[in-house]
């Protein structure tokens, strides 16, 4: 019975459970499929964005010099002709062809010599070119630098590779014994039209892959060709050629280009790590540069043997001297970090206890702990993922980073956190093969301490100006650091760090400054730049780094541990010569009192009366001078106490010590004796502590020179500091100082011979109202000459506007022949006895001759403060270069050095 179109079926109104499955599936199969084009659809997106992080040109990397440009350019605009030989002809093509059909035929025949080591850049193709000399390298040089350019052009990179970058990195030239230089490139494209229009031949050998050569309408083909030469059939012809190899992105599934990783195809693809190539260096080749991969050693092997110079092949411009190659292995701060085993088992144990973080409702939005989310981190705004921590201060040697387990939970020391947050810094910027070091305090701490500053808010670290910031800031994020920029770059301890809860303080506010408290890294860049003269830090001084140990809590205990001990056996050696002394002692006295038994006491009463009759008279005439000593003691006493009150008024129950500086003195020559007598005292018993404050210390013998502006007693202080080598005898030497104030003439019109001796001068000047006394001391290999300017002096008036003076001249002998002048100036500003202090201001208008400063003061463009210290600074450099000074008499007077 057949069915009607349009007739019910309720069987064809249910589907079959098997087409219900499949569907099911279907949708499944759809909505896996989706999830996954999505996921890696952001991760290509995110990849390839993270791509312009990186340049592929190095604009500090010079390929040419000026000079080859000027000649090169010339030659391109002459276009000189070739007179191709007859052998050549229909073979050397000269013209661009509709179809690039190359081979070693297409490569121009040419004389070439091995050259020494730095004669064969490519601008001797043109400054040899008299001799009719063709060096093999020059011709590899232009080769390589062409290809280059060529390359950069079509938006890829080139940088050498192989033998060619292993001889580069430790010469700094090519090798001029070889034919081949090999280069590689992740060009994706086929670039021998490009190389063709540049005058370049780029063909693939069976053999060799791909090559490069000179072609017959390159500029340089009229001075580089050979008529005499057979065709070029191979590479054993002894043409120069360049060798490719190829680097490509690692693909991820399905298919697309991972962001980190290389391959290079041919080392047996070998995956290279993205940071290994990039930032792109630039690599100094004769006076030129090129760029090269940020970590070389990647791209060679180190099995093969360097080459030596002078070479015995060599066949013009030979080397006449030995040349050492430089090390090929770059000193990357790869300094060994002390591992602190007990930090890393309290640390490990910590982290297993899972302790949570409890933020507070103040933190909690900016605060939340994440790992994964790129388009977070990168929208961070400075200091806002940095964790509110509270520290403390500890001693020096006493906060490290193991502490943080015994100090309160939000309260740890703040060299301990610096400390931790220093380490896993340099621990990962070596890691990423970057030239990094700690810098400013942190480098002083670790010289002078070898420890962390404990006051300092921040660690110092310099890193190189090259560094992807996005992928530093990926790698300490990892960590538990957020790396900001707040004007330069900077990094702190955020949320996720396995120690935040350790670290925490709630009840802090948020971090949003340099001044909160919250520890933190300032990240200074580094370049280097040509040597101009100019004041910058000579690389020699910085590479090649050198390591500081930070001294850790076993080390102390240690050393605590080897002291004690040697305490110990001191005390014991003592112990033992006290017991030997008193033995004798004892002896000594059963022996005396022996002798005293057995002496006669008897003596006749004419003795005994003469005897008494002595001492009568001599005790007499004693009290008569100690009645007179009295008597001048009593008016000296109150002569100083008239003295003292004039410059200081009597203040009850005043815990301030009285400024030892201000000095005057009176009429009485007794008390003008006395006066300098503690002064020059009072400053000589002082000369370590000076010289300990102006940062000198005695085991340090390296000459040094500062000035320091200092605002912290109430009123401005300017010092100078110098410390110098003498190579002299101390005799020769002390001699000149004693010279230099026993015979200059510019303090000695106001000599006063009531108070001068051997030991004192108190001298004053010819064209100043303004006195000062003068001291030596000798103690041993020692001498310390004082000077100090007196305030005021009934005989010798000043002029009615004062300066105080200090001034320190110490030395030592420190090894035969070899004696350390240390010098410590310090001068107040103006001041008078009426009016005090002048004001910051009238210092200023007083002592600012730069008219910049002048006009700064005039306009009341920057404060009075600040200008004196900056015109007070460049004044110190001027003054810290010391007028001439010889052995036979020591510093010129000042006509002297005028003269």
């Amino acid at each position: 019975m057949m069915k009607k179109v349009g007739d019910y079926n309720p069987m064809l109104s249910k589907p079959a459970p098997f087409q219900l499955l499949v569907t099911k599936r279907w949708v499944i199969a759809f909505l896996a499929f989706s999830f996954t084009f999505l996921y890696f659809r952001d991760l290509y997106t995110t990849n390839n964005l993270t791509i312009l992080k990186y340049p592929k040109r190095n604009q500090a990397c010079e390929h040419h010099s000026s000079s080859f440009k000027m000649h090169y350019s010339e030659l391109v605009l002459k276009k000189p002709a070739l007179d191709i030989a007859k052998e050549h002809h229909g073979v050397l093509r000269y013209n661009t062809h509709e179809s690039l059909d190359l081979s070693w035929e297409s490569c121009l025949p040419m004389h070439t010599k091995e050259c020494g080591l730095y004669v064969g850049s490519e601008s001797s193709m043109f400054d040899l070119a008299q001799d009719g000399v063709h060096c093999r390298s020059a011709v590899l040089h232009h080769l390589l630098t062409l290809a280059i350019d060529v390359i950069e052009q079509q938006g890829f990179i080139g940088v050498p590779s192989g033998p060619t970058l292993r001889h580069l990195a430790a010469f700094g030239a090519l090798s001029p014994s070889n034919h081949s230089v090999e280069i590689t490139t992740d060009a994706n494209i086929d670039l021998s039209s490009w190389f063709w229009q540049h005058g370049l031949a780029h063909f693939k050998d069976e053999s060799l892959g791909d090559i490069t050569c000179i072609a017959a309408h390159h500029p340089l083909a009229s001075k580089l060709y050979a008529d005499d030469l057979p065709i070029v059939m191979g590479p054993l012809n002894g043409v120069p050629f360049m060798q490719w190899a190829s680097i490509a992105p690692k693909t991820t599934f399905p298919g697309f280009e991972g962001e980190m990783n290389y391959i290079h195809i041919a080392r047996s693809k070998v995956v290279i790590p993205r940071n290994y190539i990039f930032p792109l260096s630039c690599l100094k080749v004769y006076d030129v540069s090129i760029q090269a991969p940020h970590y070389a050693p990647a791209f060679y092997s180190n099995s093969q043997e360097l080459e030596s110079y002078p070479s015995s092949s060599c066949e013009a411009y030979c080397d006449t001297y030995k040349v050492e190659p430089k090390s090929i292995s770059p000193n990357f701060s790869n300094c060994p970090i002390h591992r602190d085993l007990n930090f890393e088992s309290r640390l490990e144990d910590y982290k297993a206890q899972n302790v949570p973080l409890q933020l507070s409702d103040d933190h909690k939005v900016d605060l939340e702990p994440f790992k994964k989310n790129e388009t977070k981190l990168r929208a961070g705004n400075a200091w806002q993922y940095c964790l509110p921590i509270r520290p403390i201060q500890c001693g020096v040697r006493r906060g490290d980073k193991s502490t943080l387990f015994d100090t309160p939970v939000g309260r740890p020391c703040r060299s301990a956190v610096l400390h931790l947050l220093m380490d896993d810094l340099l621990d990962a910027l070596s890691k990423d093969y970057q030239v990094a070091f700690p810098y400013f305090g942190t480098l002083l701490g670790a010289w002078r301490d070898q420890a962390i500053i404990p006051h300092t808010p921040d660690v110092d670290i310099v890193v190189p100006y090259q560094i992807d910031w996005d992928h530093f800031q990926d790698v300490m994020w990892e960590r538990g650091y957020y790396v900001f920029y707040r004007s330069i770059h900077a990094a702190c301890v955020a949320p996720h760090h396995p120690l935040a809860p350790l670290l925490y303080t709630p009840e802090s506010s948020k971090t949003n400054s340099p001044d909160h408290g919250t520890p933190y890294v300032d990240l200074y860049t580094w370049w280097e730049v040509p040597d101009n003269g100019a004041n910058d830090a000579k690389i020699h001084l910085i590479i090649h780094l050198s390591f500081l140990k930070m001294e850790a809590e076993g080390d102390k205990v240690h050393k605590r541990l080897q002291k004690r001990n040697q305490q110990r056996e001191f005390r014991r050696k003592v112990n033992q010569q006290l017991e030997l002394l008193r033995a004798r002692a004892k002896e000594l006295e059963i022996e005396l009192n022996d002798k005293r038994k057995n002496r006669s006491l008897l003596l006749p009463w004419s003795q005994v009366e003469y005897a008494l009759r002595n001492d009568l008279i001599e005790c007499q005439t004693a009290n008569k001078h100690l009645i007179q000593n009295i008597a001048d003691m009593q008016l000296l006493n109150h002569l100083m106490i008239k003295w003292l009150r004039t410059l200081f008024p009597i203040v009850e129950n005043s815990s301030e010590y009285p400024a030892w500086y201000r000095i005057g003195l009176c009429q009485d020559d007794a008390s003008k004796i006395a006066i300098c007598d503690w002064v020059t005292q009072h400053m000589y018993h002082n000369t370590d502590h000076v010289l300990m404050l102006s940062g000198f210390r005695s085991e340090n013998h390296f000459p040094s020179q500062g000035f320091l502006f200092d605002t912290s007693k109430g009123y401005i202080e300017y010092n100078f500091y110098d410390r110098r080598i003498h190579h002299e005898s101390f005799d020769i030497v002390l001699e000149a100082f004693r010279e230099l104030f026993l015979t200059n003439n510019s303090f000695s019109t106001g000599n006063d011979s009531t108070i001068l001796s051997k030991e004192y001068i108190y001298s004053r000047g010819h064209d100043i109202s303004e006195c000062l006394v003068h001291r030596e001391f000798i103690k041993d290999n020692r001498v310390v000459f004082v000077q100090h300017s007196i305030q005021d002096d009934a005989k010798f008036p000043n002029e009615q506007i004062h300066r105080h003076k200090a001034n320190w001249i110490v030395l030592e002998l420190i090894a035969p022949n070899v004696v350390m002048e240390t010098k410590v100036f310090q001068k107040s500003q103006s001041w008078t006895s009426v009016y005090g202090y002048f004001t910051p201001e009238e210092e200023a208008a007083r002592i600012v001759g730069c008219e910049y400063h002048l006009n700064q003061l005039q306009r009341k463009e920057k404060d009075a403060l600040d200008i004196l210290r900056e015109h007070s600074s460049v004044d110190a450099k001027v003054y810290q270069k010391s007028q001439s000074w010889n052995p036979q008499c020591g510093y010129f007077t000042p006509e002297q050095e005028a003269a």
